[in-house]
C-alpha cells in the first residue's frame, strides 16, 4: 500500500512538473532551427554548473598571473570556490526554470561574495582548507595552509590594486578607527556610511546633464582668447553701423529720376 501511495504522488508530481513546463516559452531558437525545450533547462543549468567548475579555476589562475606572475597562481583555489558556488546556483535557478549565462560569467551569490573582502577571505578560506583536509587529511597542514593562502591571496589583491583603491581602502579603516570610541559596531556603522555615500552620489550622477551647454559670453578682448575658443565661449555679436553710416543712409534722397533720352535710344537699339 505504501509503495503504490509513493508511486501515486511520483505521478502527481510528475505531471505537475511537466505542466508547469509547458507554461514556460522557449527564449531562443537553436543552430538548426528548432526552439528552445524550456523543460530541460534543469538538466541544461547544472550541466552549465559541472562546466563552470571547470572553467572557473583555469580563469582564476590566468587572472591571478596578471596580477602577479607565478605566485598569483594561487587564485586558482577562488576559481574552485567561483566553480562550486556556481553550480549550486545554477542547479538552484534552473529548477525554477531561468534561463542560464554562460559558464564564464559569475552569478549573483558570486559577484555579492566578491564585492566584500572580508567576505572573499572567508569564502575563500574555507575552500582552501576543504581542499587541503582532502588531499592531505591533516588538521595541522588544513589549519595553517589555509591561514597562508588567505594572506598570499591578500598580497595579490592587493598588488593589482591601483594607488586610488589603496587610499579608499586605507581611508576606511582610518574612518573605521575613528569612529571605533563612538559607535558600539564600526564596521557596520563604516559600511552604512560608505553605502549611503554611494546612493547620494547615483542620485547626484542620475539628475546631473551629462553634457551641460557651454556658457555663451561676448566677444571681449579680454582673458585667454585661445581657451575661450576651445572651450566654444567665443562668439563674436553681429557687426552694427556707426552714426557716420546711419546718418548716410537716412540723409540720402531716394532716386526718381527718369533715363534720359540717350539712355532710352540706346535701349531701343540694342537687339
Amino acid at each position: 500500500m505504501k509503495i503504490l501511495r509513493r508511486v501515486l504522488l511520483g505521478c502527481i508530481a510528475g505531471g505537475v512538473m511537466v505542466s508547469s513546463t509547458w507554461a514556460i516559452e522557449p527564449a531562443y531558437v537553436g543552430p538548426m532551427g528548432n526552439p528552445e525545450e524550456p523543460g530541460t533547462r534543469p538538466y541544461k543549468a547544472m550541466y552549465r554548473g559541472l562546466k563552470a567548475l571547470f572553467v572557473q579555476p583555469v580563469r582564476g589562475m590566468k587572472r591571478g598571473h596578471s596580477k602577479m606572475p607565478y605566485i598569483g597562481g594561487v587564485e586558482g583555489i577562488r576559481g574552485v570556490r567561483h566553480g562550486g558556488v556556481e553550480l549550486v546556483e545554477s542547479t538552484y535557478t534552473g529548477m525554477a526554470g531561468k534561463l542560464q549565462p554562460g559558464p564564464a560569467r559569475l552569478q549573483t551569490m558570486n559577484t555579492h561574495i566578491d564585492s566584500d573582502r572580508r567576505l572573499a577571505a572567508v569564502a575563500d578560506g574555507l575552500t582552501a582548507a576543504a581542499l587541503l583536509h582532502w588531499a592531505f587529511n591533516a588538521p595541522a597542514a588544513t589549519v595553517f595552509g589555509a591561514g597562508g593562502y588567505v594572506i598570499i591571496q591578500s598580497e595579490v589583491d592587493i598588488a593589482a590594486m591601483t594607488e586610488e583603491e589603496v587610499a579608499y581602502v586605507k581611508y576606511r579603516s582610518d574612518v573605521a578607527k575613528d569612529m571605533e570610541n563612538e559607535f558600539s559596531h564600526p564596521n557596520r556603522d563604516v559600511d552604512r556610511y560608505f553605502k549611503r555615500l554611494d546612493r547620494s552620489r547615483a542620485i547626484e550622477a542620475k539628475h546631473t546633464p551629462p553634457n551641460p551647454e557651454p556658457e555663451v559670453v561676448e566677444y571681449k578682448l579680454t582673458g585667454d582668447l585661445i581657451k575661450k575658443g576651445r572651450k566654444g565661449k567665443l562668439v563674436a555679436p553681429a557687426a552694427e553701423p556707426t552714426e557716420k553710416v546711419r546718418r548716410r543712409r537716412a540723409i540720402a534722397p531716394q532716386s526718381t529720376a527718369s533715363p534720359t533720352e540717350k539712355v532710352r535710344r540706346r535701349r531701343v537699339v540694342a537687339p
